[in-house]
Protein backbone atom coordinates (compact mmCIF):
# COMPACT_ATOMS: atom_id res chain seq x y z
CA UNK A 1 0.00 0.00 0.00
CA UNK A 2 1.26 3.08 -0.76
CA UNK A 3 2.32 5.72 2.19
CA UNK A 4 0.22 8.73 1.09
CA UNK A 5 -2.68 6.33 1.02
CA UNK A 6 -1.60 4.40 4.03
CA UNK A 7 -1.70 7.13 6.30
CA UNK A 8 -5.25 8.81 5.26
CA UNK A 9 -6.25 4.74 5.87
CA UNK A 10 -4.66 4.94 9.57
CA UNK A 11 -6.10 8.39 10.51
CA UNK A 12 -9.63 7.15 9.56
CA UNK A 13 -9.14 3.87 11.25
CA UNK A 14 -8.00 5.58 14.49
CA UNK A 15 -11.41 7.82 14.06
CA UNK A 16 -13.74 4.86 14.35
CA UNK A 17 -12.34 2.93 16.70
CA UNK A 18 -11.70 5.53 19.40
CA UNK A 19 -15.74 7.11 18.34
CA UNK A 20 -16.57 2.60 18.67
CA UNK A 21 -13.82 1.55 21.27
CA UNK A 22 -13.61 -1.64 18.93
CA UNK A 23 -9.89 -2.50 17.98
CA UNK A 24 -8.73 -2.67 14.24
CA UNK A 25 -6.53 -4.15 12.83
CA UNK A 26 -5.08 -3.09 8.89
CA UNK A 27 -4.04 -6.53 7.54
CA UNK A 28 -2.23 -7.19 4.55
CA UNK A 29 -3.13 -9.64 1.30
CA UNK A 30 -1.94 -12.41 3.06
CA UNK A 31 -3.48 -11.65 6.12
CA UNK A 32 0.06 -10.27 8.22
CA UNK A 33 -0.46 -7.43 10.38
CA UNK A 34 0.13 -3.91 8.48
CA UNK A 35 -1.16 -1.90 11.71
CA UNK A 36 -3.38 -1.85 14.30
CA UNK A 37 -5.47 1.07 16.68
CA UNK A 38 -7.14 0.23 19.70
CA UNK A 39 -6.19 -1.97 23.01
CA UNK A 40 -5.68 -5.49 21.99
CA UNK A 41 -8.74 -7.69 23.43
CA UNK A 42 -6.77 -9.57 26.94
CA UNK A 43 -8.68 -13.01 25.50
CA UNK A 44 -6.69 -12.53 22.40
CA UNK A 45 -3.26 -12.17 23.52
CA UNK A 46 -4.04 -15.13 26.07
CA UNK A 47 -5.38 -17.15 23.23
CA UNK A 48 -2.16 -16.24 20.50
CA UNK A 49 0.57 -17.12 23.46
CA UNK A 50 -1.41 -20.36 23.95
CA UNK A 51 -1.44 -21.70 20.30
CA UNK A 52 1.17 -20.69 19.74
CA UNK A 53 2.21 -21.43 15.93
CA UNK A 54 -0.96 -23.58 15.62
CA UNK A 55 -2.86 -20.28 15.73
CA UNK A 56 -5.33 -20.80 13.45
CA UNK A 57 -6.99 -16.81 13.76
CA UNK A 58 -4.80 -15.57 10.32
CA UNK A 59 -6.36 -17.63 7.99
CA UNK A 60 -10.07 -17.11 9.36
CA UNK A 61 -9.16 -13.59 8.72
CA UNK A 62 -7.94 -13.95 5.36
CA UNK A 63 -11.20 -16.08 4.42
CA UNK A 64 -13.63 -13.97 5.79
CA UNK A 65 -12.15 -10.68 4.04
CA UNK A 66 -12.22 -12.31 0.78
CA UNK A 67 -15.70 -13.31 1.33
CA UNK A 68 -15.96 -9.35 2.29
CA UNK A 69 -14.19 -8.44 -1.54
CA UNK A 70 -16.79 -11.12 -3.06
CA UNK A 71 -20.16 -9.69 -1.30
CA UNK A 72 -19.10 -6.39 -2.15
CA UNK A 73 -20.01 -5.36 1.37
CA UNK A 74 -18.84 -5.68 5.23
CA UNK A 75 -18.87 -9.12 6.37
CA UNK A 76 -19.67 -10.76 9.51
CA UNK A 77 -18.09 -14.15 11.11
CA UNK A 78 -16.94 -16.19 13.92
CA UNK A 79 -13.11 -16.54 15.04
CA UNK A 80 -12.06 -19.88 15.70
CA UNK A 81 -12.69 -19.31 20.10
CA UNK A 82 -16.15 -18.34 19.05
CA UNK A 83 -15.81 -14.41 19.06
CA UNK A 84 -17.53 -12.29 16.56
CA UNK A 85 -15.45 -10.06 14.11
CA UNK A 86 -16.16 -8.08 11.03
CA UNK A 87 -14.38 -7.54 7.70
CA UNK A 88 -14.18 -5.27 5.18
CA UNK A 89 -11.44 -5.67 2.03
CA UNK A 90 -8.90 -2.94 1.08
CA UNK A 91 -8.93 -3.08 -2.79
CA UNK A 92 -6.79 -0.65 -5.25
CA UNK A 93 -7.00 -0.71 -8.72
CA UNK A 94 -9.81 -3.66 -9.06
CA UNK A 95 -7.12 -6.12 -7.15
CA UNK A 96 -7.52 -7.38 -3.36
CA UNK A 97 -4.93 -5.43 -1.09
CA UNK A 98 -6.01 -6.65 2.33
CA UNK A 99 -8.31 -6.01 4.67
CA UNK A 100 -9.92 -4.09 7.79
CA UNK A 101 -10.52 -6.32 10.83
CA UNK A 102 -12.93 -5.10 13.70
CA UNK A 103 -13.25 -7.02 17.17
CA UNK A 104 -13.54 -9.08 18.73
CA UNK A 105 -17.01 -8.09 20.21
CA UNK A 106 -20.47 -10.50 21.27
CA UNK A 107 -23.60 -9.97 20.94
CA UNK A 108 -24.66 -11.65 23.96
CA UNK A 109 -23.50 -11.39 26.79
CA UNK A 110 -20.68 -14.84 27.98
CA UNK A 111 -22.11 -17.72 29.86
CA UNK A 112 -21.03 -21.10 31.33
CA UNK A 113 -21.45 -22.88 28.60
CA UNK A 114 -19.84 -20.49 25.73
CA UNK A 115 -16.76 -20.61 28.10
CA UNK A 116 -16.56 -23.95 28.60
CA UNK A 117 -16.90 -24.84 25.11
CA UNK A 118 -13.77 -22.86 24.36
CA UNK A 119 -11.86 -24.64 26.84
CA UNK A 120 -12.69 -27.96 25.32
CA UNK A 121 -12.51 -27.14 22.45
CA UNK A 122 -8.63 -25.59 22.39
CA UNK A 123 -7.75 -28.18 25.50
CA UNK A 124 -7.44 -25.07 27.93
CA UNK A 125 -6.34 -26.60 31.30
CA UNK A 126 -9.09 -26.34 33.80
CA UNK A 127 -6.31 -23.90 36.16
CA UNK A 128 -6.86 -20.87 33.35
CA UNK A 129 -10.69 -21.48 33.46
CA UNK A 130 -11.38 -18.36 36.08
CA UNK A 131 -8.59 -16.60 33.76
CA UNK A 132 -10.38 -17.23 30.47
CA UNK A 133 -13.40 -16.34 32.37
CA UNK A 134 -12.13 -12.60 33.14
CA UNK A 135 -10.94 -12.00 29.88
CA UNK A 136 -13.95 -13.00 27.78
CA UNK A 137 -16.08 -10.60 30.14
CA UNK A 138 -14.35 -7.68 29.82
CA UNK A 139 -15.13 -8.15 25.30
CA UNK A 140 -18.00 -5.38 24.94
CA UNK A 141 -21.45 -6.45 23.74
CA UNK A 142 -23.45 -5.46 21.28
CA UNK A 143 -26.85 -6.37 19.79
CA UNK A 144 -26.64 -7.67 16.45
CA UNK A 145 -28.92 -4.87 14.83
CA UNK A 146 -25.67 -2.50 16.10
CA UNK A 147 -23.39 -4.78 14.66
CA UNK A 148 -24.36 -4.99 11.18
CA UNK A 149 -24.76 -0.96 11.04
CA UNK A 150 -21.20 -0.62 12.95
CA UNK A 151 -20.11 -3.08 9.31
CA UNK A 152 -21.22 -0.79 7.12
CA UNK A 153 -20.48 2.22 8.73
CA UNK A 154 -16.77 0.62 8.55
CA UNK A 155 -17.08 -0.12 4.95
CA UNK A 156 -17.91 3.57 4.30
CA UNK A 157 -14.99 4.70 5.93
CA UNK A 158 -12.97 2.67 4.37
CA UNK A 159 -14.34 3.60 0.61
CA UNK A 160 -14.31 6.65 1.15
CA UNK A 161 -10.79 6.69 0.53
CA UNK A 162 -11.19 4.21 -2.57
CA UNK A 163 -13.73 6.47 -4.59
CA UNK A 164 -12.51 4.84 -7.98
CA UNK A 165 -13.25 1.51 -6.58
CA UNK A 166 -17.20 2.13 -5.00
CA UNK A 167 -18.55 0.88 -8.74
CA UNK A 168 -16.30 -2.46 -8.51
CA UNK A 169 -17.78 -3.23 -4.94
CA UNK A 170 -21.20 -2.43 -5.89
CA UNK A 171 -20.78 -4.35 -9.03
CA UNK A 172 -19.55 -7.29 -6.90
CA UNK A 173 -22.21 -7.26 -4.11
CA UNK A 174 -24.71 -6.50 -7.17
CA UNK A 175 -23.55 -10.19 -8.72
CA UNK A 176 -23.61 -11.65 -5.21
CA UNK A 177 -26.97 -10.74 -4.86
CA UNK A 178 -28.19 -12.23 -8.02
CA UNK A 179 -25.99 -15.49 -7.49
CA UNK A 180 -28.28 -16.17 -4.37
CA UNK A 181 -31.50 -15.09 -6.10
CA UNK A 182 -30.42 -18.13 -8.81
CA UNK A 183 -29.64 -20.28 -6.26
CA UNK A 184 -33.14 -20.35 -5.53
CA UNK A 185 -34.26 -20.91 -8.97
CA UNK A 186 -32.28 -23.89 -9.61
CA UNK A 187 -33.45 -24.99 -6.40
CA UNK A 188 -36.61 -24.82 -7.55
CA UNK A 189 -36.15 -26.08 -10.55
CA UNK A 190 -34.38 -29.77 -9.21
CA UNK A 191 -37.51 -29.87 -6.76
CA UNK A 192 -39.77 -29.95 -9.73
CA UNK A 193 -36.94 -32.75 -11.60
CA UNK A 194 -37.30 -30.59 -14.95
CA UNK A 195 -34.18 -30.37 -15.71
CA UNK A 196 -34.85 -29.42 -19.40
CA UNK A 197 -33.66 -26.00 -21.27
CA UNK A 198 -36.41 -23.08 -21.26
CA UNK A 199 -39.47 -23.15 -23.65
CA UNK A 200 -39.91 -21.57 -26.91
CA UNK A 201 -43.22 -20.27 -24.96
CA UNK A 202 -41.44 -18.54 -22.14
CA UNK A 203 -38.60 -17.49 -24.83
CA UNK A 204 -41.50 -15.19 -26.26
CA UNK A 205 -42.80 -14.44 -23.18
CA UNK A 206 -39.57 -12.82 -22.28
CA UNK A 207 -38.99 -11.23 -25.78
CA UNK A 208 -43.04 -9.62 -25.39
CA UNK A 209 -41.78 -8.29 -21.96
CA UNK A 210 -38.65 -6.35 -23.24
CA UNK A 211 -40.71 -5.03 -26.55
CA UNK A 212 -43.12 -3.80 -23.84
CA UNK A 213 -40.30 -2.12 -21.81
CA UNK A 214 -41.99 -3.99 -19.16
CA UNK A 215 -38.20 -4.29 -17.28
CA UNK A 216 -39.21 -5.91 -14.07
CA UNK A 217 -41.63 -8.86 -15.46
CA UNK A 218 -38.71 -9.25 -17.98
CA UNK A 219 -36.19 -10.14 -15.34
CA UNK A 220 -38.17 -12.62 -13.57
CA UNK A 221 -38.55 -14.18 -16.87
CA UNK A 222 -34.75 -14.42 -17.41
CA UNK A 223 -33.86 -15.47 -13.81
CA UNK A 224 -35.86 -18.49 -14.42
CA UNK A 225 -34.64 -18.74 -17.79
CA UNK A 226 -30.57 -18.46 -16.76
CA UNK A 227 -31.75 -21.07 -14.03
CA UNK A 228 -32.59 -23.36 -16.33
CA UNK A 229 -29.43 -22.95 -18.51
CA UNK A 230 -27.01 -23.05 -15.64
CA UNK A 231 -28.78 -26.38 -14.54
CA UNK A 232 -29.50 -28.19 -17.64
CA UNK A 233 -26.19 -27.18 -18.86
CA UNK A 234 -24.55 -29.23 -15.82
CA UNK A 235 -21.81 -25.75 -15.52
CA UNK A 236 -20.29 -25.54 -18.60
CA UNK A 237 -19.49 -22.90 -19.31
CA UNK A 238 -18.94 -22.98 -23.02
CA UNK A 239 -22.65 -24.42 -23.40
CA UNK A 240 -23.68 -21.51 -21.29
CA UNK A 241 -21.50 -18.75 -22.92
CA UNK A 242 -23.52 -20.07 -26.51
CA UNK A 243 -27.10 -19.90 -25.12
CA UNK A 244 -26.47 -16.58 -23.68
CA UNK A 245 -25.09 -15.24 -26.91
CA UNK A 246 -28.66 -16.28 -28.41
CA UNK A 247 -30.13 -14.62 -25.75
CA UNK A 248 -28.44 -11.31 -26.34
CA UNK A 249 -29.22 -11.01 -30.27
CA UNK A 250 -32.82 -12.04 -29.31
CA UNK A 251 -33.28 -9.36 -26.94
CA UNK A 252 -31.51 -6.73 -29.11
CA UNK A 253 -33.76 -7.37 -31.66
CA UNK A 254 -36.85 -7.62 -29.64
CA UNK A 255 -35.07 -3.97 -28.26
CA UNK A 256 -35.65 -2.62 -31.74
CA UNK A 257 -39.22 -3.66 -32.49
CA UNK A 258 -40.24 -2.13 -29.29
CA UNK A 259 -39.04 1.37 -29.98
CA UNK A 260 -35.68 1.53 -28.95
CA UNK A 261 -33.04 3.27 -31.79
CA UNK A 262 -31.49 0.50 -33.51
CA UNK A 263 -27.76 2.14 -33.90
CA UNK A 264 -27.58 1.95 -30.23
CA UNK A 265 -28.61 -1.30 -29.62
CA UNK A 266 -26.25 -2.34 -32.29
CA UNK A 267 -23.43 -0.74 -30.43
CA UNK A 268 -24.80 -2.51 -27.10
CA UNK A 269 -25.20 -5.37 -28.78
CA UNK A 270 -21.77 -4.94 -30.22
CA UNK A 271 -19.88 -4.11 -26.42
CA UNK A 272 -22.05 -7.27 -24.49
CA UNK A 273 -20.85 -10.13 -27.25
CA UNK A 274 -17.07 -8.73 -26.84
CA UNK A 275 -18.12 -8.86 -22.71
CA UNK A 276 -19.63 -12.23 -22.61
CA UNK A 277 -17.02 -14.17 -24.53
CA UNK A 278 -14.04 -13.12 -22.74
CA UNK A 279 -15.91 -13.55 -18.82
CA UNK A 280 -14.07 -16.71 -17.19
CA UNK A 281 -16.55 -17.74 -14.65
CA UNK A 282 -20.50 -18.58 -14.16
CA UNK A 283 -21.44 -16.22 -11.77
CA UNK A 284 -20.41 -13.24 -14.04
CA UNK A 285 -21.43 -14.11 -17.17
CA UNK A 286 -25.07 -14.64 -15.21
CA UNK A 287 -24.35 -11.21 -13.76
CA UNK A 288 -23.76 -9.74 -17.06
CA UNK A 289 -27.09 -11.17 -18.63
CA UNK A 290 -29.19 -9.47 -16.51
CA UNK A 291 -27.29 -6.32 -17.09
CA UNK A 292 -27.90 -6.42 -20.59
CA UNK A 293 -31.35 -7.25 -20.14
CA UNK A 294 -31.26 -3.76 -18.01
CA UNK A 295 -29.75 -2.08 -20.84
CA UNK A 296 -31.75 -3.28 -24.05
CA UNK A 297 -34.69 -2.88 -21.94
CA UNK A 298 -34.25 0.56 -20.74
CA UNK A 299 -33.67 1.93 -23.99
CA UNK A 300 -37.32 1.09 -25.52
CA UNK A 301 -38.68 3.95 -23.57
CA UNK A 302 -35.38 5.88 -22.61
CA UNK A 303 -35.71 5.06 -19.33
CA UNK A 304 -32.20 5.93 -19.30
CA UNK A 305 -32.40 9.70 -19.48
CA UNK A 306 -35.64 9.34 -17.23
CA UNK A 307 -36.53 11.45 -13.90
CA UNK A 308 -39.07 8.87 -12.32
CA UNK A 309 -37.45 5.16 -13.75
CA UNK A 310 -38.41 3.56 -11.22
CA UNK A 311 -42.02 4.95 -10.74
CA UNK A 312 -42.59 4.41 -14.25
CA UNK A 313 -40.86 0.98 -14.30
CA UNK A 314 -43.21 -0.37 -11.71
CA UNK A 315 -46.43 0.95 -13.37
CA UNK A 316 -45.39 -0.88 -16.60
CA UNK A 317 -45.07 -3.82 -14.77
CA UNK A 318 -48.28 -3.92 -13.28
CA UNK A 319 -50.04 -3.12 -16.45
CA UNK A 320 -48.30 -6.04 -17.97
CA UNK A 321 -49.73 -8.23 -15.04
CA UNK A 322 -53.10 -7.09 -15.32
CA UNK A 323 -53.53 -5.89 -18.60
CA UNK A 324 -56.50 -8.43 -19.05
CA UNK A 325 -58.34 -7.17 -15.87
CA UNK A 326 -60.38 -4.13 -15.57
CA UNK A 327 -57.84 -1.35 -14.92
CA UNK A 328 -57.78 1.84 -15.70
CA UNK A 329 -55.56 5.21 -15.35
CA UNK A 330 -57.15 5.52 -11.92
CA UNK A 331 -56.15 2.20 -10.89
CA UNK A 332 -52.49 2.39 -11.81
CA UNK A 333 -51.94 6.36 -10.56
CA UNK A 334 -53.42 4.81 -6.91
CA UNK A 335 -50.62 1.92 -7.11
CA UNK A 336 -48.05 4.94 -6.91
CA UNK A 337 -50.03 6.92 -4.54
CA UNK A 338 -50.05 10.22 -7.11
CA UNK A 339 -53.42 12.20 -8.58
CA UNK A 340 -54.02 10.85 -11.70
CA UNK A 341 -54.15 13.69 -13.67
CA UNK A 342 -50.63 14.61 -12.66
CA UNK A 343 -50.04 10.52 -12.86
CA UNK A 344 -51.24 11.16 -16.86
CA UNK A 345 -49.26 13.52 -17.55
CA UNK A 346 -45.68 11.68 -16.11
CA UNK A 347 -46.53 8.50 -17.87
CA UNK A 348 -47.45 10.33 -21.43
CA UNK A 349 -43.94 11.92 -20.87
CA UNK A 350 -41.44 9.92 -19.80
CA UNK A 351 -43.52 6.35 -22.03
CA UNK A 352 -44.45 8.52 -24.98
CA UNK A 353 -47.70 7.93 -25.42
CA UNK A 354 -50.71 8.28 -22.91
CA UNK A 355 -52.41 5.33 -20.51
CA UNK A 356 -54.71 4.64 -22.62
CA UNK A 357 -52.84 3.96 -25.80
CA UNK A 358 -50.16 1.80 -23.91
CA UNK A 359 -52.55 -0.30 -22.36
CA UNK A 360 -54.31 -1.27 -25.36
CA UNK A 361 -50.52 -1.54 -26.92
CA UNK A 362 -50.21 -4.06 -23.94
CA UNK A 363 -53.68 -6.41 -24.98
CA UNK A 364 -53.13 -5.59 -28.90
CA UNK A 365 -49.56 -7.63 -28.67
CA UNK A 366 -50.80 -10.24 -26.20
CA UNK A 367 -53.75 -10.24 -28.61
CA UNK A 368 -51.59 -11.26 -31.00
CA UNK A 369 -49.59 -14.22 -29.29
CA UNK A 370 -53.12 -15.49 -28.65
CA UNK A 371 -54.11 -14.99 -32.69
CA UNK A 372 -50.89 -17.26 -34.03
CA UNK A 373 -50.82 -20.01 -31.40
CA UNK A 374 -54.76 -21.01 -30.32
CA UNK A 375 -57.86 -22.00 -32.08
CA UNK A 376 -59.77 -19.40 -29.82
CA UNK A 377 -62.37 -17.48 -31.39
CA UNK A 378 -61.77 -13.66 -31.70
CA UNK A 379 -64.21 -13.00 -29.67
CA UNK A 380 -62.58 -15.12 -26.95
CA UNK A 381 -59.58 -13.11 -27.57
CA UNK A 382 -60.63 -10.01 -27.32
CA UNK A 383 -62.06 -11.03 -24.18
CA UNK A 384 -59.65 -12.94 -22.32
CA UNK A 385 -56.95 -9.40 -22.83
CA UNK A 386 -59.17 -6.93 -21.33
CA UNK A 387 -61.73 -5.81 -24.12
CA UNK A 388 -65.15 -5.49 -23.11
CA UNK A 389 -66.36 -6.75 -26.73
CA UNK A 390 -64.98 -7.67 -30.01
CA UNK A 391 -66.10 -4.36 -32.22
CA UNK A 392 -63.87 -2.76 -30.02
CA UNK A 393 -61.13 -5.00 -29.55
CA UNK A 394 -61.48 -4.96 -33.79
CA UNK A 395 -60.77 -1.52 -34.31
CA UNK A 396 -58.30 -0.68 -31.87
CA UNK A 397 -56.19 -3.78 -33.46
CA UNK A 398 -56.56 -2.71 -36.94
CA UNK A 399 -55.23 1.19 -35.90
CA UNK A 400 -51.90 -0.65 -34.32
CA UNK A 401 -51.27 -2.98 -36.79
CA UNK A 402 -53.25 -2.13 -40.20
CA UNK A 403 -55.08 -5.26 -40.18
CA UNK A 404 -57.92 -6.75 -38.49
CA UNK A 405 -57.23 -9.54 -36.72
CA UNK A 406 -58.87 -11.85 -38.97
CA UNK A 407 -56.43 -10.70 -41.58
CA UNK A 408 -53.56 -11.50 -38.81
CA UNK A 409 -54.56 -14.65 -38.08
CA UNK A 410 -54.98 -15.83 -42.05
CA UNK A 411 -51.64 -14.50 -42.65
CA UNK A 412 -49.61 -15.84 -40.14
Amino acid sequence: MKEKFLEKLKEALITYSFSTKIPLVLLDENGETVYSVGNEEPFCKFFKDFTGEMNPCSQTHLYAAKQSEKLGEAYTFFCPAGLIHYTVPVIKKGIFRGSVLAGPILMEFSDKLMISEIMQKFNIDLKYLGMVESKIRSIQVIDPTRVRYLGNLLFIVAFSLLDDEKKELENRKLIAAHQSDLNEKIQDIKDNDNVEFYSYETEKELLLKVRNGDIIGAKNILNDMIGRILFASGGNINIIKSKTLELCTLLSRASIDGGADSNTIIDLNSKFLYKISNIKNIEDLSYWVIHMLDSFTQNVFNFNESKNPVLIQKCISYINEHYNEDINLETVANIVHLNPSYFSSIFKKEVGVSFSNYLNKIRIEQSKLLLKNTDSSIVEIALEVGFEDQSYFSKVFKNLTKMTPKQYRQNG
